[in-house]
């Protein structure tokens, strides 16, 4: 094949993952161009590196004028000239500020298209490597006639959306006919960005294979400890975590001489220089500065352990890979390394190396010493990575994987030609216009007249599932359908309520908010008679509202049977496992109520569940579930995840100022804030536990630290019971009950908002939070790691837990930077995704399918 191969800077001692992509092309036959944005500088070029100059001689440079040198506006006429008669439609979008935002303005993409229109070449492929480099070059999929694959390495995806917004790579996903991802990291982030998962593809990205001894080594009597690290000296490889490490490892073993090799460049070096003589480290660790690929291989063969302690940055940037891990592991090293980025897929912790969290020298410290007290475990982890390298990382392997992509891409587009020229012009039409057909309802589609059921609405409780039925109530409406709500009756009211959104019936019958024998007999009467004077489409159903028409609408007259489609929460699938870790807390409530209801609950939904037309849950993991415990086939379930509303959910700091002085909290304290109601399932008494321990009893002798709870319910006085007993009755504040509109500015006031649930579905707090910004600590249950991923957009900690939820939230007090670096990306990583406005198509979507099902 003809391959075009597009970088920004080539080559780059930092990116020798391109250098081998382009090498191991070649060595397979194929053709390759090189073409790069930019000359590499001094410090970027791989010194003596003869593959390196090779590579760099026969790449074609876009060599754009300087921007203040007058050059670029003097030769722009003729630029501009040979732009327009090689091709004009790219040429106009060149210098179209909407399309290429300031590298239109300052003619930058008008000279790179200038540059690319003088080759006359055709190509099989197009790939470029980084998102915001494919960006820059999507015209050459048009101008090459050629599909263009984009791989994603970490910065485009981590970074360069939080200076240039979320919907950066809109117009490439579009264009580009694959995605190729290094991880499943990545993958997962590029998909938030609006990647469509069919576009993506996973392959690891090259390392250097040759010159690696595959022996694992012991250290000799009397023979230094030697440490080794292969990294930009830039603060995300966060060097001075790991040379601070190494100094506690050496002060732990006084005896011992440890020594640490830097291999790199970059604009740190004089602030480490400087950490390295006040830590009394000047003989024990060395700055080699940029070095060869040989030059790194010796330094490998006589070093006992690869150290690199990467950590997401204050502005949001992580890792994509590691590829120096890949090379230490083959070279027979065991590793340490930080729970950052893709590290995880790289490293297996305990068995090639030990991960420790981001930001933690202490954790690293230990590690190391665990390395250096057993030699045999180091060895068994050498020859562990060097076998797993081998297995599912060796570049021919890699190779492969690129070659059958590229092939797949050409018989793409032989095929869309083939198509193409067997149909009409007017036939054709856009991926874009197809994808948009599948979505929208149709031009002059009936509006539908929906039966909204919910034990409980916004009017009776602040909760997750009320707060989702409002929303999704006024959505629909605004989208032009009538919906009637039907729930139990509040404690005084009235029985019905008419608004701009529909009619409300408060429903007597039982409790309120809750179900009840008698509420359910009213409900269905009273939906019948409602249908009768005016006919439901469709009735959606919060939960189990809608079991006991569902069970009896077999018995009806055809024109009674109106199609059911239940939106599930979680809730029945959570509520065991939650209530079963509430047992040493709340023993007598646990046996006595909560055991029986969730077996009456799990009964009801036995029964009702597999009668309703259409189910919809909130995540794979619900859905996969619900297929396990009840008789649903899988096509009567879709995912539709929560939504929040972004606008209103955003970050302010007039919000944030205001908010606290209602709540009588300092502009100098750190305030946690848990948006739930008090109930023992939100783990609210975790949160105590936790605020109790040493590690946050000290933070508050640096900074007060107090405790806001946001929401009311069974186990108020309880919790102030418990925060009395354990001296925490001054550092909890008690918001109590508030309205949904008041939600955004509270969470606006907090610096860090906890969900210490024990049990959850998808809780709708957790998005409304990450859309304010706010760094959050979680507990990993249910469908939360699908939206959080440790480290990258918050912190997951195990459920009941109070000691691991202390020392997270002691990490994000301890450094507000990176409290600020996850509240940004849990921002970006909330808009593209779980906007309200993207639920609520596709509800539309869902009930307009079922309503038109005979039932």
């Amino acid at each position: 094949m003809r391959i075009a191969i597009i970088t920004g800077v080539f080559p780059k001692v930092s990116e020798t993952f391109v250098l081998r992509h382009i090498s191991a092309l070649l060595g397979r036959g194929h053709e390759v161009d090189i073409y790069s944005d930019y000359h590499p500088r001094d410090d970027e070029f791989p010194p003596r590196d003869p593959l390196a100059a090779e590579m760099g001689a026969r790449t074609i440079y876009m060599d754009v004028p300087p921007l203040l040198s007058g050059q670029r506006l003097a030769s722009a006429p003729l630029r501009l000239i040979r732009s327009v008669r090689v091709a004009p439609q790219l040429t106009a979008a060149a210098l179209n500020p909407r399309e290429y935002g300031w590298q239109a303005v300052s003619l930058s993409q008008m000279n790179r298209l200038y540059t690319l229109a003088r080759t006359r070449r055709r190509y099989d492929i197009i790939h470029a490597h980084f998102g915001m480099i494919g960006d820059r070059f999507r015209f050459t999929s048009a101008l090459w006639d050629a599909p263009l694959a984009v791989s994603f390495h970490g910065f485009d995806y981590s970074e360069w959306p939080l200076a240039h917004g979320p919907n950066c790579y809109v117009r490439l996903f579009g264009i580009a006919a694959r995605i190729v991802a290094n991880s499943e990291n990545t993958r997962r982030r590029v998909e938030l960005l609006g990647c469509p998962p069919d576009k993506m593809v996973r392959i690891a990205p090259y390392w250097n294979m040759a010159g690696f001894t595959n022996e694992p080594r012991i250290r000799t009597e009397g023979e230094p400890f030697r440490a080794l690290t292969v990294a930009r000296l830039i603060d995300i490889k966060g060097l001075d975590d790991s040379i601070t490490a190494i100094a506690l490892a050496q002060r732990a073993r006084p005896d011992l001489d440890l020594r640490y090799d830097i291999v790199g460049a970059g604009p740190l070096r004089a602030d480490l220089e400087s950490l390295i003589h006040r830590l009394g480290l000047g003989d024990r660790v060395t700055l080699h500065g940029a070095r060869n690929s040989a030059t790194v291989s010796a330094l490998m063969a006589r070093a006992h352990v690869f150290l690199l302690a990467s950590r997401t940055t204050a502005t949001g940037a992580e890792e994509g890979f590691g590829v120096t891990l890949l090379e230490a592991q083959a070279a027979g090293l065991p590793v340490v390394a930080t729970r950052h980025g893709a590290f995880p897929e790289v490293v297996r912790d305990g068995e090639t190396g030990f991960l420790a969290p981001e930001r933690a020298p202490d954790a690293l410290a230990a590690s190391l010493g665990a390395l250096i007290d057993h030699p045999a475990q180091a060895r068994q982890m050498g020859t562990a990575g060097r076998r797993r390298v081998e297995e599912y990382f060796a570049p021919d392997m890699i190779t492969d994987a690129y070659e059958a992509l590229y092939e797949d891409m050409a018989s793409a587009r032989r095929r869309s030609y083939s198509l193409a020229s067997a149909l009409p012009i007017t036939s054709t039409v856009s991926d874009h216009a197809q994808a948009g057909a599948q979505t929208a309802p149709a031009v002059g589609a009936r509006p539908l007249h929906i039966a909204l059921l919910s034990r409980s609405i916004i009017t009776h409780h602040f909760g997750g599932m009320e707060t989702h039925g409002e929303s999704l109530r006024r959505a629909l409406v605004e989208a032009g359908h009538r919906v009637t709500t039907l729930t139990t009756a509040l404690p005084s009211g009235p029985a019905v309520v008419r608004d701009e959104w529909g009619s409300i019936y408060y429903l007597a019958g039982g409790k309120s908010g809750a179900y009840s024998r008698a509420w359910n007999e009213t409900l269905t009467r009273t939906l019948l008679d409602l249908h009768d004077k005016d006919a439901f489409d469709i009735v959606a159903s919060q939960s189990a509202a809608a079991f006991p028409y569902i069970e009896m609408r077999g018995r009806l007259a055809p024109s009674q049977r109106i199609p059911t489609v239940v939106m599930t929460h979680g809730a029945v699938l959570a509520a065991l496992p939650g209530h079963l870790k509430e047992m040493r807390y709340h023993p007598a409530q646990v046996l006595l109520r909560r055991l029986p209801e969730d077996a009456l609950n799990w009964e009801n939904f036995r029964r009702g569940l597999p009668g309703a037309d259409h189910i919809t849950v909130l995540s794979e993991a619900d859905g996969a579930d619900i297929r396990r415990w009840f008789p649903v086939p899988a096509h009567n379930i879709t995912v539709i995840p929560n939504g929040v509303d972004t606008v209103a959910f955003s970050p302010s700091s007039a919000a944030r100022a205001e908010a606290r002085e209602r709540l009588g909290l300092g502009s100098d304290e750190s305030v946690i804030g848990i948006l739930a109601s008090l109930e023992p399932r939100k783990g609210q008494h975790v949160m105590l536990d936790a605020l109790a321990t040493p590690a946050l009893r000290a933070a508050q002798d640096l900074r007060p630290v107090r405790l806001a709870l946001i929401g009311d319910g069974p186990s108020r006085a309880a919790l102030r019971a418990r925060a009395e007993r354990l001296g925490l009755a001054d550092r909890v504040v008690y918001a109590g009950p508030v309205a949904h509109d008041q939600a955004p500015a509270l969470l606006n006031a907090m610096d860090i908002v906890a969900l210490p649930s024990l049990a959850e579905g998808m809780p709708l707090a957790l998005l409304e939070a990450m859309a304010c910004g706010k760094a959050i600590v979680a507990s990993d249950v249910g469908a939360i790691s699908d939206v959080l991923v440790d480290g990258v957009n918050g912190l997951l900690v195990p459920p009941a837990a109070p000691q691991a939820l202390a020392r997270a939230l002691d990490t994000l007090i301890g450094d507000p930077n990176y409290a600020s670096a996850l509240g940004a990306r849990a921002r970006l990583d909330t808009a593209p995704r779980y906007d309200v406005s993207r639920s609520t198509s596709r509800y539309d979507a869902v009930f307009r399918q079922v309503a038109a099902q005979k039932v």
